[in-house]
C-alpha cells in the first residue's frame, strides 16, 4: 500500500513522518547533551574542557558559556583525563567520572568523548582508509566461541583499540578503588570520533 501511494503521490515521502512513532523528550535529551559533548572535545585546552563540563549543567540564563544543559537531573560529569593534541591513530579524547550518581548504584559510570577530524594527525587518521578485517567474540559467556567478521576502516581501527589499551588499567583501577560491582563506559564521539568510540565499545564488550 505505501509503495502504491508513494508512486501515485510524490508528496508521500514527506508525509511519512506522521506515521513514525513519537521521539520521548528524554531521548531527545541524551541526543543533545551527546551534541555538546561533541563539541566539547574540539576544545583547545584542559582547562577549557574543564570549564565546559562545570558549565554544562549551570542555568543558560546565568552562564555565559555556550555549553549549558538545564537538566540537573542529567549526569554530572567530573574531568578525569583529557588529551587535545592527537597523534596518528591516537585521537584526541577526555574521560570524566560522573559525581552526582546515587549510592546506591553498583555502576562507576564513566564517559569518553573522542574528537574527530581537526589535526593534520587526524588527517593522517583518514587516509588510512584501507577496508581492513575486523573481527570480535561475541559478547557473553555463552557464545561457545562464535564471533562477529567483518571489515572497517583501518585508521578507526587502530585508533579504538589505542582508545581501549590506554584505559584500560586505569578503568580497572577505579574500578577497584571505587568498591562498585561493575563499570559502564559512555562512549560518544563525532566523525573520526564516532568511528574510534564505536570500536572502542565493541572491544570493551
Amino acid at each position: 500500500m505505501q509503495e502504491q501511494d508513494s508512486v501515485k503521490s510524490p508528496s508521500w515521502k514527506r508525509r511519512m513522518h506522521r506515521f513514525q512513532p513519537s521521539v520521548e523528550v528524554e531521548r531527545v535529551e541524551e541526543l543533545n547533551e551527546a551534541l555538546i559533548l561533541s563539541e566539547l572535545s574540539y576544545a583547545d585546552s584542559v582547562e577549557e574542557v574543564r570549564e565546559g563540563l562545570n558549565a554544562l549543567y549551570r542555568d543558560g540564563s546565568s552562564s555565559s558559556s555556550s555549553f549549558s544543559l538545564s537538566n540537573s537531573s542529567r549526569p554530572h560529569w567530573e574531568l578525569l583525563f583529557c588529551d587535545t593534541q592527537s597523534r596518528p591513530n591516537q585521537p584526541s579524547h577526555f574521560l570524566a567520572i560522573q559525581k552526582n550518581s546515587s549510592k546506591y548504584d553498583d555502576a562507576l559510570h564513566i564517559l569518553m568523548v573522542v574528537r574527530g577530524t581537526k589535526s593534520m594527525s587526524d588527517l593522517i587518521t583518514d587516509a588510512m582508509m584501507e577496508a581492513t578485517d575486523y573481527e570480535i567474540p561475541v559478547p557473553g559467556n555463552d557464545n561457545n566461541g562464535s564471533s562477529i567478521r567483518g571489515k572497517a576502516h583501518s585508521g578507526m581501527i587502530q585508533s579504538g583499540q589505542y582508545l581501549v589499551q590506554r584505559h584500560k588499567k586505569l578503568l580497572s583501577t577505579l574500578l577497584k578503588l571505587s568498591n562498585k560491582q561493575k563499570i559502564e563506559v559512555t562512549l560518544i564521539g563525532h566523525s573520526l570520533g564516532a568511528g574510534a568510540a564505536t570500536i572502542a565499545a565493541m572491544e570493551w564488550n
